[in-house]
């Protein structure tokens, strides 16, 4: 092993211990992403040859995005929001934890540089760590409190509302007109009965699912997810950790087509608020039961 990948990796196994370990905060310790040993600094990219992801400038753009959109939200609440910008840090993941009345997720350069991530795919990650602080119910059972909602819960929060919501002034179909569109989005968002906007938003959203089902898959040396071969397990207690890369993608998905208003608020003890929760009403952007026990 070169010197310089032992001296990051020891770097990235000190950073996540001590962001674990701080006196007084709570973290959901997981991250993003399952645990892992990838470490991408700022100059691997080009020594490899490869698209570096997404640059400096689209991250700390990204950021103040979701810095603007939620702060006065969560000042509400009675927290301060706060963004941790580590773009120096290689390490691939990213994370949401609590310090006091401090509501926090910190977004990692190494997460940033995948070769794999996109723009709205870095975005999505941001809002999934958001859904932690406010994606409601269900909550985690494990570490301290219940004060984050679970890893499901929260890639569904990434497009049911934070998504819409950061897409909601953007120019989505110039936005759209530089992708390869995936017919199935495209399809399912059309037959929804969206408002042309919404439509667009759905269609936005679910390719970030997409994008982030590559990251993912990429990092477990598996074969990419498709929309069309949903995961077919049902689980009969709701799974707490982190569903496999088609699954996430089915969430994603769901969580773009449901027609539930972004604007209408969930809640921290009733998983039906806010949400397309009832097969009889709703034929699709339901949770998906791979990871969803009602």
């Amino acid at each position: 092993m070169g010197k310089w990948i032992f001296l990051a990796l020891l770097v990235s196994a000190f950073s996540a211990s001590a962001l674990a370990h701080q006196t007084g905060q709570r973290q959901l310790c997981k991250g993003f992403l399952p645990e892992n040993d990838l470490y991408i600094p700022e100059y691997s990219a080009s020594l490899a040859g490869r698209a570096p992801g997404i640059t400096k400038t689209q991250f700390n753009s990204i950021l103040d995005k979701v810095q603007a959109e939620y702060s006065q939200e969560i000042a509400r609440l009675g927290a301060k929001f706060k963004i941790e910008r580590k773009w120096s840090d290689g390490t691939v993941n990213a994370y949401a934890y609590q310090d006091g009345r401090t509501w926090i997720i910190a977004m990692y350069g190494g997460m940033a540089r995948h070769s794999a991530m996109t723009a709205d795919g870095f975005l999505s990650v941001a809002c999934h760590e958001v859904g932690h602080h406010l994606g409601g119910s269900p909550k985690s059972k494990m570490e301290d409190g219940q004060w984050a909602s679970i890893e499901g819960q929260s890639d569904y929060y990434a497009t049911l509302k934070c998504l819409r919501r950061m897409f909601l002034r953007d120019d989505n179909a110039k936005a759209l007109a530089s992708m390869k569109l995936d017919p199935t989005a495209v399809s399912y968002c059309r037959a929804q009965g969206f408002s042309q906007q919404d439509e667009l938003i759905c269609i936005r959203g679910a390719m970030a699912g997409v994008n982030l089902a590559s990251v993912l898959a990429i990092m477990d040396q598996n074969k990419v997810p498709k929309l069309t071969t949903p995961d077919p397990r049902r689980v009969w207690t709701t799974y707490e950790e982190h569903p496999r890369a088609q699954c996430r993608m089915d969430t994603y998905f769901q969580g773009a087509l449901c027609r539930v208003p972004y604007n209408q608020s969930l809640d921290n003890r009733d998983y039906r608020t806010g949400t397309c929760d009832d097969p009889s009403a709703y034929a699709h952007g339901l949770r998906p039961r791979c990871w969803f026990a009602p």
